[in-house]
C-alpha cells in the first residue's frame, strides 16, 4: 500500500515528529493524563458548541435535528466521566455551582441515551423521562418517548462550566 504524501513542509514534518516521538518517550502516567485531558477538552468543546447553538438558533423541539443534538450533548457531555478508570475524569473537579447541572446531564445520557430506563426521573409533574406517548391528529397516532428538553438556564450553566476548563489551561 502507497503511503499518502504529506502535505506538510519538511520543516512542520520534523517538528510533528519530534513531538511525537516526545509524547511516545514520555512516562506512561504521563501519556494517560495527556490522552484523558485533551480527550474531555474535545468533548467539553463539542458541547459547549452544541448548547451554543441551542441558544442562539432558537432551534424548535420539533425540528428533526433538536433530539439527536441532544443526545449528542448529553453523551458527549459524559464521555469524560463514563471512561474507564484511568482515562475518567473525576467528578470532584465539577465545581459546586454546576454539581446539580452536571448530575442532571449523567442522568439523562445513564438513564435516557445510554441504557433505556422504563423507571426514568420524573421530567414535569409525573411525566416520566421514556414513558411511551402518543399523539393523534387527522385520525392518525404517533408514538414517541417523552425527553427532557433543556431550558436556557442549563444551557448557559454548560456554556460556564465548559469554559473552566480552558481557562484553567490558559
Amino acid at each position: 500500500m502507497k503511503r499518502k504524501q504529506s502535505s506538510l513542509s519538511p520543516a512542520v514534518a520534523d517538528l510533528v515528529l519530534v513531538r511525537r516521538q516526545r509524547i511516545v518517550n514520555a512516562p506512561y502516567t504521563d501519556r494517560l493524563a495527556f490522552v484523558k485531558y485533551q480527550s474531555a477538552s474535545v468533548c467539553f468543546k463539542m458541547v459547549h458548541d452544541i448548547s451554543s447553538f441551542f441558544l442562539t438558533s432558537g432551534l424548535d423541539r420539533h425540528e428533526l435535528i433538536h433530539d439527536p443534538l441532544l443526545v449528542s450533548l448529553h453523551v458527549l457531555y459524559a464521555r469524560p466521566f463514563k471512561q474507564r478508570k484511568s482515562l475518567r475524569l473525576e467528578a470532584t473537579i465539577v465545581p459546586t455551582e454546576f454539581q446539580i447541572t452536571h448530575e442532571r446531564l449523567i442522568t439523562l445520557r445513564d438513564r435516557m441515551h445510554a441504557h433505556t430506563d422504563l423507571d426514568g426521573p420524573d421530567i414535569t409533574d409525573g411525566v416520566m423521562m421514556n414513558e411511551l406517548t402518543a399523539f393523534t391528529k387527522d385520525g392518525w397516532t404517533k408514538f414517541g418517548i417523552s425527553v427532557f428538553n433543556p431550558s436556557a438556564e442549563m444551557h448557559r450553566q454548560i456554556l460556564q462550566f465548559g469554559r473552566l476548563p480552558q481557562e484553567n489551561n490558559a
